[in-house]
């Protein structure tokens, strides 16, 4: 007996195949290793070979291994652009040295034109009458003056004004990081940055809004959270007539509906977005482990399967808390609202490249690339019959295999 290889599509003997289920290496299966290599969407349970060849499977390994030699090499690489810039003794001495001799040249300075300032008083007014000063109008320096940033880092080539503003800049960007989690070993200059970072391990959230009762584990998103409640959106958009709460939501605004600017770029898949938080979510949804709902047996990050699970309990419920505001519809997710949006507004953005059809619904445009190609993922269980489509699975089996002991479940959709 026979199986098609799921990468190269050759028929194999079932003896020379392995599952897609089992283990690639040590960190994961195969089924995950596809997944990771190739972002496409995997499931154990579809209707696709479920088998590679022993070739595929060894390029599979040579090519897992290579990414992670790529990964290692990289963070080994970056890892020697920390360190730090310290001054030597000699560099010390001078620049303290260069400090106090200024200070000095500064302060007999003032006590020069203090004491020059008394005498002319005394020869004026010998009897030491009351003399009224008239102050010289104050002029406002100008903001580019103000604005000197003389210190340099030379790892980085950026600016500050003060020196110590560059020490601490130096010490958290190009120090050694001395502070390491010991669940995932990432490392840390400060404790407090640890710390913040092993809410993400734990859940813990302990700043809690009172108004809301949303909880953060950073205390910088709480802060950034309590402003929506203030409604007051001072940060205006010069391009538009939109306002925001802060800088940062305006900059991924102007980037999403202006400029088109996506400077954060994934090294895993060079896949482009327009703020950090967006790249740390689709690494955790597309390129970390992938775990399997208990209900449905479909693959999913963590952060995704929570949102998954909570899904499945409300359809079990029937609460659907997302409602189309044109047509009263409601729907248990707000992905599902959106895709219905689309039938009201009547656009079609997914066009097909070959025959330019277009279509409202991504999935639609998916199964209508079945007609441009030779791929049959339904086959009947009874027969050697493949199909495009499993509406035409079915009807073929109501057709030609009624008779058959469909009873007994032999003959599986």
């Amino acid at each position: 007996m026979t199986e098609k290889c799921r990468i190269c599509l050759k028929n194999t003997m079932k003896e020379e195949c392995i599952c897609i289920g089992h283990k690639l290496n040590e960190d994961c299966k195969i089924l995950q290793g596809i997944i990771t290599l190739t972002s496409i969407q995997v499931l154990e349970a579809d209707p696709l070979p479920q088998f590679i060849c022993h070739k595929c499977h060894l390029k599979l390994v040579q090519l897992y291994s290579f990414r992670n030699l790529i990964i290692s090499s990289d963070n080994e690489l970056k890892s020697l652009l920390m360190k730090p810039v310290i001054l030597n003794k000699n560099q010390k001495t001078e620049l303290e040295e260069a400090l106090v001799q200024d200070i000095s040249i500064v302060r007999d300075e003032l006590i020069r034109a203090k004491t020059e300032e008394l005498n002319n008083c005394e020869a004026v007014n010998p009897k030491k009458e009351r003399i009224t000063l008239i102050r010289a109008p104050k002029v406002k320096t100008p903001k580019a003056e103000k604005l000197v940033r003389k210190y340099k880092c030379h790892d980085c080539e950026k600016t500050f004004k003060r020196l110590d503003h560059l020490n601490v800049h130096i010490g958290y960007r190009h120090s050694e990081r001395a502070f390491k989690c010991e669940r995932c070993n990432k490392k840390f200059a400060r404790k407090y940055d640890l710390n913040a970072h092993v809410r993400i391990h734990t859940g813990e959230k302990p700043f809690t809004c009172e108004i809301c009762g949303k909880s953060f584990a950073s205390a910088s998103y709480f802060y950034v959270h309590k402003k929506m409640h203030t409604g007051l959106k001072q940060v205006k958009c010069d391009k538009c007539e939109c306002s925001f709460t802060n800088s940062n939501r305006l900059q991924i605004h102007v980037r999403q509906k202006h400029t088109g600017e996506r400077p954060y770029l994934c090294e895993l898949c060079s896949v482009a977005f327009v703020s950090s938080s967006a790249l740390f979510r689709h690494k955790k949804d597309v390129h970390d482990e992938k775990v399997e709902c208990p209900i449905c047996r479909k693959l999913f990050s963590r952060r995704v399967l929570k949102e998954h699970i909570k899904r499945h309990r409300e359809r079990e419920e029937g609460i659907k808390r997302f409602s189309c505001d044109q047509c009263s519809k409601k729907f248990t997710c707000a992905t599902s609202r959106k895709r219905h949006m689309v039938i009201h507004s009547g656009e079609k953005p997914h066009k097909c490249q070959i025959c330019d059809k277009a279509f409202n619904q991504r999935s639609t445009l998916q199964t209508h690339m079945r007609i441009h190609s030779q791929i049959m993922p339904y086959q009947c269980t009874a027969c050697t019959e493949t199909y495009r489509y499993q509406h035409q699975l079915k009807s073929h089996i109501e057709k030609q295999h009624k008779t058959q002991i469909i009873s007994e479940n032999k003959l599986v959709i």
